[in-house]
């Protein structure tokens, strides 16, 4: 029985998962993530990892990477000269981990078809693959509560506001009003950007805010799932596992 460890490091925080014959055991570990929930998740499935996959945005001062090395026979940070299961070749600068991680995840599970990966983190990324698996393209913006955070800090009198789950169309409040224009302008951009893609093309939303930007679209998502890029390492590791 194969175990691995999967490790997505974001900008704002991370999340991991332990794997055990190609599923998921237990939910997933987010937040502020310390070693010691490395070696909760190792406690999981009886014992070291076969393999281990960490894709990193941001700095590692906890150590998450070392620790998933210690306790795996094997450990891959994933990169733009990781073997990967797409072709991101095309693209003309360092593609972040996490984007890659996506797309490999939505191959694996929408194979043949054409691909849009949203992911609506601190930042929302858009990545489009071909049905043979080849990188399109992508856009980055800013993400919800990027957003409030600018309108407070580059206007003098607009308040600092948190980004919350939902806000009216049409607001009463100078809160309101920004939570609505910071996530119903996300919401319309994802829109847009769908509209450009070919009829049939699977759409998957990932990030913190999956479920909650998923219910609002005025499509359905083919994927909504915060834990794609955790989904997607473990299809590298298995794309790794005889190199």
């Amino acid at each position: 029985m194969a175990k691995y460890l999967t490790i997505d490091i974001g900008n704002s925080s991370a999340k991991a998962a332990a794997w055990a014959d190609g599923r998921m055991v237990g939910d997933p570990v987010w937040g502020a993530l310390r070693p010691d929930d490395v070696r909760g998740l190792c406690a999981r499935v009886g014992g070291v990892f076969d393999f281990a996959a960490v894709c990193s945005v941001s700095d590692d001062p906890s150590g998450l990477l070392r620790e998933a090395a210690s306790v795996s026979r094997r450990c891959l940070e994933v990169g733009t000269s990781t073997p990967l299961p797409i072709d991101i070749s095309a693209y003309a600068s360092t593609l972040g981990a996490d984007r890659i991680a996506a797309l490999a995840a939505v191959a694996g599970m929408c194979p043949g078809r054409e691909a849009l990966v949203v992911d609506c983190g601190t930042a929302i990324t858009f990545d489009r693959l071909s049905a043979s698996g080849i990188f399109l393209g992508g856009n980055i913006s800013p993400g919800v509560g990027m957003r409030l955070r600018a309108l407070h800090a580059f206007t003098k009198r607009l308040p600092e506001v948190e980004s919350g789950t939902s806000a009216p169309m049409w607001a009463l409040t100078t809160a309101d009003a920004m939570r609505s224009g910071a996530l119903h302008g996300a919401i319309a951009e994802i829109e847009y950007f769908a509209r450009q893609c070919p009829p049939g093309t699977a759409v998957a939303i990932t990030g913190g805010r999956a479920s909650s930007i998923a219910s609002m679209l005025s499509f359905k998502p083919e994927i909504a799932d915060a834990a794609l890029v955790l989904r997607g390492l473990k299809y590298i590791i298995e794309y790794n596992e005889d190199k």
